[in-house]
């Protein structure tokens, strides 16, 4: 273990060095700005000490960070890149947000992450100007979170909630998306009940993993709109996204090609890797002194063959002493791919024998996959700003499919394994 967040410190230090240069240089405009104002300004000692107060006031500077490992008990899967040797570059990060006042209405929010994991990119994942014509909207352009679910704005920020991981099958990470575009929000409320509305428009592009292995999706037209409601100790959250995806996957693209050549059409135009994509959510969540309750349902549709449909949903159920809390957590989800009619003849030539054989081996790939977890936590709030936490969860996907692990071998077709992970959280 000592080895392992060794290893995770060095990770995070190259990655905080990225940011850390991006902030100084930031800090150093700041300051020659700073510096004009008290050449310019020579009448008093008083009036310097008043215009570098007023500057100072402009920029908010919060950091955040997290250090997590984990590993699961078979040596034959890995389940969200973790395998059976401790392992702390999976989910470990450190980033900062800077906000920058201009006038008491339009502020420039930036925040930078670095991360140890390979599958996300260190850089500056948040970019945008935050403009409030009046104290119930305000509208936000440049890039943003996506508002899909109840963490897209701070999944992140691990110290903002119970888990080590969130629920996997609700929050896949390829549904983590930083468009550039635009979001209006807009708040409402009396003394009995409060809310806001979220519309976003935008284009991103983004790496994420089918089957075990990654691409690069592309959408220059997604919008959606998210619904908030508080009332009492209640959260209630609704929210719809539609975006039309290209995906870039050299082999479908071959495979394609193929079958249009001997006549296929039919075949090369269901598996297209162009369509339409939509997500339906819904989340309620409870908090008070004592207990907490959490629940979110999605549903994705697509007539993309290559991208799965994909109900999926969590319940968890906290107890708070604090500065202690416990929970437990069961998540299911349900993956499903449209079968293909594979109506090419085997037998007639060699070729027609090879693009059989290659769309049945798409198909197998593409199979039908579910898994049922069961998570169990807990958390210690060593001070307002940081956490220490323990999860471990119960994985269970159906005998014979993925059930979201990376299979090495068939050794244990029933694909069950246990998830351990510790971690410390912190915000400052």
């Amino acid at each position: 273990m000592t080895a392992v967040f060794s290893k995770t410190m060095i990770t995070l230090r190259h990655s905080l060095t990225v940011l850390v240069v991006a902030w100084v240089a930031f800090s150093a405009h700041a300051e020659s700005e700073s510096a004009a104002v008290d050449v310019l300004d020579t009448s008093a000692a008083t009036s310097t000490s008043d215009a570098r107060a007023v500057n100072s006031s402009k920029l908010k500077l919060s950091t955040f960070g997290r250090i997590v490992a984990g590993r699961i008990n078979d040596s034959d899967m890995e389940f969200f890149s973790y395998d059976d040797e401790w392992r702390a570059n999976r989910q470990s990060l450190i980033g900062f947000r800077l906000d920058t006042e201009f006038t008491d209405k339009l502020t420039l929010v930036t925040q930078g992450v670095g991360y140890t994991s390979n599958s996300r990119e260190d850089g500056i994942t948040q970019l945008y100007f935050n403009y409030s014509p009046v104290r119930s909207t305000n509208i936000r352009v440049g890039r943003t979170n996506t508002a899909l679910f109840n963490l897209s704005e701070s999944y992140d920020i691990g110290f903002t909630y119970p888990w080590i991981t969130p629920p996997q099958q609700v929050y896949s990470e390829f549904l983590f998306i930083n468009m550039d575009g635009i979001l209006l929000n807009y708040g409402f409320g009396n003394v009995d009940i409060a809310g806001d509305i979220d519309v976003y428009w935008g284009q991103y592009g983004n790496e994420f993993v089918i089957a075990g292995a990654s691409n690069f999706a592309e959408s220059k037209h997604s919008q959606g709109i998210a619904l908030n409601i508080y009332k009492d100790n209640w959260h209630y959250r609704a929210s719809y996204h539609s975006s039309h995806f290209e995906i870039q996957i050299k082999q479908t693209g071959e495979l394609r090609e193929a079958l249009v050549q001997v006549g296929f059409q039919d075949i090369a135009n269901f598996i297209s890797d162009t369509g339409e994509i939509k997500i339906l959510q819904a989340g309620v969540h409870y908090d008070n002194v004592d207990y907490f309750f959490r629940s979110e349902w999605t549903k994705l549709k697509t007539d993309i063959y290559i991208m799965p449909e994909i109900e999926s949903a969590y319940a968890t159920l906290g107890l708070n002493y604090y500065p202690y809390s416990i929970y437990a957590t069961l998540a299911w989800s349900d993956l499903y791919y449209p079968p293909v009619s594979n109506g090419i003849p085997l037998g007639l030539n060699p070729q027609l024998d090879v693009l059989k054989f290659l769309v049945d081996d798409l198909s197998n790939v593409l199979a039908d996959d579910s898994l049922v977890s069961l998570s169990l936590g807990a958390r210690y709030d060593f001070s307002h700003n940081i956490a220490f936490k323990l999860e471990t969860t119960v994985l269970n996907g159906e005998d014979n499919q993925r059930g979201l692990f990376n299979v090495f071998s068939e050794n244990n077709p029933e694909r069950e394994a246990m998830l351990f992970q510790v971690a410390i959280e912190w915000v400052f």
